[in-house]
C-alpha cells in the first residue's frame, strides 16, 4: 500500500498511514517487506518499513482505466491505492510507472461511493511498479534542451544552463578554428 506521514508523527516517533488525495503532499513510499529491499536502515522498533524507490509490487485501481506496462501512477482518492494517470494531467502526485498489465483474473471488486455521491464499482489489483518519489516527467512534455542536458550529465539541467554551454562551446570552437587556420 501507498503511505503517507500521518498527522500523529513527532520528532520522536514517525507514524505512517494509507495515502489518498487528501494527505498527498504526505506521501513518502509504498509499505514492504523488511525482505523485499536489499539494504534497509531502521531501528529495532519499526513495525512498518517504507520503500522510497526501487520496483514493488503496489495495489491499483481502475478509477481511470485499466492499469497497462508503463502507465503512470498517480495517488488516488481510495485509501492505499494507486491508480493510472487519467487525461487530465492536473494530478501532481505521480510516484511510479507500471512495469505489467494489471491481472484480471486476480482483481477484486469492491463499491466505492463517489465525491458527487454516486456508487461505482472498482476494480482493485496488484501490479509490480518501478517506485520513484521524485516527480515523473514524460520525456514529451520536456523542452530539447532538458532531454539533451539530462541525457550528457544524468541529472536535471536548465535549459539556460545547457544554451550557455553550447554558446561557450560555439566561440571556442570558432577560435581554435581560426587559430589552426
Amino acid at each position: 500500500m501507498a503511505a503517507a506521514l500521518s498527522s500523529e508523527s513527532d520528532g520522536d516517533k514517525q507514524y505512517v498511514e494509507r495515502v489518498s488525495t487528501d494527505n498527498k503532499s504526505k506521501y513518502i513510499g509504498v509499505a514492504t517487506k523488511i525482505d523485499d529491499s536489499v539494504v534497509t536502515i531502521t531501528d529495532n522498533s519499526a513495525t512498518v518499513y517504507i520503500s522510497s524507490s526501487g520496483q514493488y509490487e503496489v495495489f491499483v485501481s481502475d478509477l481511470n482505466g485499466e492499469v497497462k506496462k508503463g502507465d503512470v501512477l498517480v495517488i488516488s482518492p481510495l485509501k492505499g491505492i494507486l491508480m493510472r494517470r487519467g487525461d487530465d494531467v492536473r494530478n501532481d502526485s505521480t510516484v511510479a510507472i507500471a512495469l505489467d498489465d494489471a491481472n484480471s483474473a486476480s482483481k477484486e471488486t469492491q463499491k466505492v461511493q463517489m465525491d458527487d455521491g454516486s456508487t461505482k464499482e472498482v476494480g482493485i489489483s496488484k501490479v509490480d511498479a518501478e517506485i520513484n518519489t521524485n516527480a515523473i516527467i514524460q520525456d514529451e512534455q520536456k523542452k530539447f534542451f532538458s532531454v539533451f542536458g539530462e541525457s550528457l550529465t544524468g541529472k536535471p539541467v536548465s535549459e539556460i544552463r545547457i544554451l550557455i554551454a553550447c554558446v561557450i562551446l560555439l566561440f571556442v570552437l570558432i577560435v581554435e578554428g581560426s587559430l589552426l587556420y
